[in-house]
């Protein structure tokens, strides 16, 4: 007996949406909110920020360490997003989560993009490969929602990523991963680094915009 169910026999989980026994986020409530899309080419975002489910949710999973909530999350966006990959048969996509830089993924404990990423390669692992290694954040940075320059946020970010394995993604897809874009500046960075380092293609998906 897991320590998963005796919690949920003590604490069942409730649906931040209609309250429900269950889940933090019921199939009904998922299903029923605005769906995001396209927020700029490349970079697809699933729901908007400032739904309150959503908000809610992505708050447990950061700063309470929910890993289950970004399980879920993953999962969703797979299943909304992933049939669109237009990957061939035998062809194969890395899946990079958006690094933490090394100090503040010490102080969370987890990076909160790559619990999603890994929950969105699962979903396909014959086509989709997740590599949380390949891409590292080399600069620590502030939040780029303090920033209110574009110029700033744009030098806040420069050199900021580095790719430690090159020849791993020479020639590739890339399926980046992250929880929240604001602007796109840090996924477009990511993006940036990516190619540089000889990517064939890299596209965004993320839970959510605003």
């Amino acid at each position: 007996m897991g320590v998963n169910y005796l919690l949920d026999l003590v604490l069942p989980r409730r649906c931040f949406g209609c309250g429900a026994n269950g889940s933090e986020l019921c199939d009904g409530c998922l299903d029923a909110l605005p769906l995001a899309q396209e927020i700029e080419i490349g970079i697809w975002s699933l729901y908007f920020y400032h739904t309150p489910m959503i908000k809610k949710a992505i708050w447990q999973l950061k700063y309470r360490g929910a890993t289950m909530i970004g399980e879920r999350l993953g999962q969703e966006l797979y299943r909304q997003f992933g049939p669109h990959l237009n990957l061939a048969p035998d062809e194969t996509a890395l899946v990079i989560p958006i690094p933490l830089s090394a100090k503040r993924c010490r102080e969370r404990g987890f990076n909160q993009a790559a619990v999603i990423a890994r929950a969105w390669a699962a979903m396909d692992s014959r086509q989709l490969h997740f590599d949380d290694k390949i891409l590292a954040k080399i600069k620590e940075t502030a939040t780029q929602v303090s920033i209110k320059s574009r110029a700033a946020r744009l030098k806040n970010l420069k050199n900021a990523f580095a790719v430690r394995e090159p020849q791993k993604i020479a020639g590739r897809k890339i399926i980046l991963v992250d929880d929240v874009t604001t602007t796109g500046g840090t996924i477009n960075e990511a993006k940036r680094i990516l190619k540089h380092a000889g990517a064939k293609a890299v596209v965004a998906v993320t839970i959510a915009h605003g």
